[in-house]
């Protein structure tokens, strides 16, 4: 596919869209892909192929999304389109969109399961954006004009993945990438979005609790604390609450505390665990303040107020777990 410069749609966007063109056969892909995946030979193949620039990267939120997203259909598009797992493993890991036909038909099969790529041939971008919410609008748009004119739909998802990945690669400076995580969302936009990355399997309630802003982060040692807290017991929690392991395991890194029946009783379980829940109802602050010494005394209180006069004990551990987390996350 090409395009005339008066035509190209990057021409006022700042950026500049150059497509792999340098692995369009499958052998000679495959051994780019062996060789990068190598980590005796990494560095070799960083000096002879274009695949990896040093100093650029995909924001670590890219990686995270990405992965959830991909998940639950990553292994039957690998399967149906044949292609490497090593290229799907490797893309934004190094920055590199394999160009040969078995990876474009995995792309186009993940953007088909993601309803992204519609029974039409067409691109669904309020879909993209609303799963994909790293991206912004109008470099959305840019990809998807650069991808519409092309007929072949394995060719057309290739195209606008590639145009992507280059797009949220940024560099050790002052980021260029045009992967938005700074964007202020709405709280409707917000709830979208969670409902987008966790609900695949499971429904997430219209009441879901978003701590703060895409930006913030949980300070690693409250991961560390809290993950030696739940080691012992998280197992076990997770079997009996019939929980998605994914929400476990997400809560500190998206600083989202899922709002539904089964992660409700899986807190309540792990509070029982730990003994911070006692069996009269109440929550013992001594222990809390004790075992997660992570958290201050005034925000202990300060949650532990806000959940005081909720009955159901599943529900009020959801309250002081989506309070203290909300309080944790910084800037």
């Amino acid at each position: 596919m090409s395009d005339s410069s008066d035509s190209d749609p990057f021409k006022d966007s700042g950026f500049e869209y150059v497509p792999n063109d340098y692995d369009t056969d499958t052998e000679s892909d495959n051994s780019v892909s062996s060789i990068l995946d190598a980590d005796d030979q990494q560095s070799e193949a960083m000096g002879n192929f274009s695949v990896v620039a040093d100093p650029f990267s995909i924001p670590d939120k890219v990686h995270d999304v990405w992965g959830q997203l991909t998940s639950l259909h990553s292994d039957q598009c690998i399967e149906s389109s044949k292609v490497n797992p090593n290229q799907v493993k490797n893309m934004l890991k190094h920055i590199h969109v394999p160009n040969n036909e078995q990876f474009h038909d995995y792309i186009k099969c993940i953007y088909e399961k993601l309803e992204m790529l519609k029974p039409d041939g067409t691109f669904d971008e309020e879909v993209i954006l609303s799963k994909a919410h790293y991206l912004t609008k109008d470099f959305t748009k840019v990809c998807l004009k650069k991808a519409e004119l092309e007929q072949n739909l394995s060719k057309k998802s290739y195209i606008l993945c590639d145009c992507v990945v280059q797009g949220c690669k940024m560099n050790s400076g002052p980021s260029t990438s045009r992967c938005d995580w700074k964007r202020p969302l709405s709280e409707h936009k917000l709830r979208e979005v969670v409902a987008n990355m966790f609900s695949q399997d499971d429904d997430v309630d219209d009441e879901v609790i978003v701590s703060e802003t895409d930006d913030s982060e949980i300070p690693d040692n409250v991961h560390d604390v809290w993950g030696q807290l739940i080691a012992p017991h998280s197992d076990q929690c997770i079997e009996s609450s019939k929980v998605n392991p994914n929400q476990v395991k997400n809560m500190l890194t998206h600083v989202h505390v899922p709002n539904n029946e089964q992660f409700h009783d899986y807190i309540k379980c792990i509070y029982e665990k730990l003994e911070m829940l006692k069996p009269d109802g109440t929550f013992n602050e001594e222990v809390i303040l004790s075992k997660a010494y992570y958290l201050t005394k005034d925000l202990t209180k300060r949650c532990l107020k806000k959940a005081e006069f909720e009955q159901n004990l599943s529900k009020k551990s959801y309250i002081l777990c989506a309070c203290v987390v909300e309080g944790l996350a910084v800037d």
